[in-house]
């Protein structure tokens, strides 16, 4: 059976213990979110390579007539206090604002204990420390000077196998007069890479662009260059969130390729649904899916997947009296090369069927009539379970903090 996965978006929208340590060198999270640029306005430079200037969407959505969503095939946990899968656990502990004090993730891979990695936050006065402890030894350790909350300056230390620390980046922010992060810059010491991230806001005060550069010595040109542009619906929702690479004056022609990430996009309509979402790794695996409405009712979606070799499938929607997804007809386009070698026709035909529990969430999908998605949620709708061709992962929530 060649139908693609369920899922929207890979695994749970979580970092990865280090990448939390290290801020928004690769989680993006130092700020409080390719079907030829529909409803994705190009970013236009603000001249010398710098910020481009706040997307002008030409729309006047509302939500006054809320669209009906399509079935969430992906549900994620917000803030959980554990999370079990396969290869292990993973436990979290948060303090008020929701921010990350503790995570531990114990790796099984179906056995004994293999590796422990533990990430812990400590503030004390205008000191926050960050560790991380990798089977009960030290590995790395940032230290942040704040004012009132706000960091300043931090300095980030790699631990050896002997426990020596060692100086491996110093970073600084600084901020506008209302108090709003304007940059931060990441020097990793004589000779070696700066980062330099730079924020700029429209003039309803969201924060628009992040542009993330990286530069080498001695020659200061830069040879990384990550950046994220969002634009809003005139009734204030999100609309896009695009993560690129490169000049972002060309994300509307070309992707280049990035030395560092990848390319990823998100679309929402007026009322919040998602309408299309693509990932671009810079180590290939593409994929990107997009839903289609029939006036308030969602019709169908269209996936596509594979680099080299790509595939597709269409699937169309029947609906209740309601405009609930009840079934739907789904068909997959095989790789023409593939066909009559690894694959034995052009195109497959499936049977889908949805199951939803008093609230409205989707808690089981078929494809001719085998589970191929199930899900539980809990009263406040918390995803409580979720088993797909990913896995099968479990989630709590009580106990935790945040």
């Amino acid at each position: 059976m060649a139908v693609r996965s369920n899922r929207a978006i890979n695994g749970v929208p979580l970092c990865a213990v280090v990448l939390i340590v290290l801020g928004s060198l690769g989680c993006g999270n130092s700020h409080p979110g390719n079907d030829g640029g529909k409803n994705s306005p190009a970013p236009a430079t603000n001249g010398g390579g710098g910020s481009p200037s706040p997307p002008a969407l030409d729309d006047s959505d509302s939500c006054a007539k809320p669209i009906l969503p399509a079935p969430d095939l992906d549900p994620h946990p917000v803030r959980p206090c554990t999370e079990q899968r396969w290869d292990g656990t993973t436990e979290f502990r948060y303090d008020v604002t929701g921010r990350i004090l503790y995570r531990a993730d114990h790796y099984t891979f179906g056995g004994p204990p293999t590796t422990d990695t533990i990430y812990a936050s400590e503030d004390d006065a205008n000191t926050r420390v960050e560790t991380v402890t990798t089977n009960g030894a030290l590995t790395l350790r940032k230290v942040t000077r704040m004012k009132n909350g706000v960091p300043l300056q931090a300095d980030y230390f790699q631990v050896s196998a002997g426990g020596v620390e060692e100086l491996s980046g110093h970073y600084t922010w600084t901020y506008d007069a209302s108090g709003r992060p304007v940059s931060m810059v990441i020097d990793s010491g004589p000779g070696m890479a700066q980062m330099t991230e730079t924020d700029s806001y429209d003039a309803q005060g969201r924060l628009y662009f992040v542009d993330r550069t990286q530069r080498s010595p001695p020659s200061d040109e830069v040879v990384a260059r990550n950046w994220t542009l969002r634009s809003w619906h005139s009734n204030g929702q999100l609309a896009g969130e695009l993560h690129g690479c490169g000049d972002p004056a060309a994300a509307s022609t070309s992707h280049v390729s990035c030395e560092l990430g990848g390319w990823q996009e998100s679309r929402w309509d007026a009322c919040g649904n998602p309408t299309y979402i693509a990932s671009e790794p810079h180590n290939g695996g593409a994929w990107s899916v997009d839903w289609s409405w029939d006036g308030a009712n969602p019709s169908g979606r269209h996936d596509r997947w594979g680099t080299r070799n790509e595939w597709k499938s269409t699937e169309s929607y029947t609906l209740d009296s309601s405009g609930r997804v009840v079934s739907s007809s789904v068909v997959v386009t095989n790789p023409p090369e593939l066909v009559g070698w690894s694959l034995p026709t052009a195109t497959e035909e499936y049977r889908a069927s949805y199951v939803y529990d008093t609230d409205g969430h989707v808690i089981q999908r078929t494809l001719d009539g085998k589970t191929a998605f199930e899900a539980l949620f809990d009263s406040k709708g918390g995803v409580l379970m979720r088993h797909d061709d990913r896995g099968r992962y479990q989630w709590t929530y009580d106990g935790c903090g945040g």
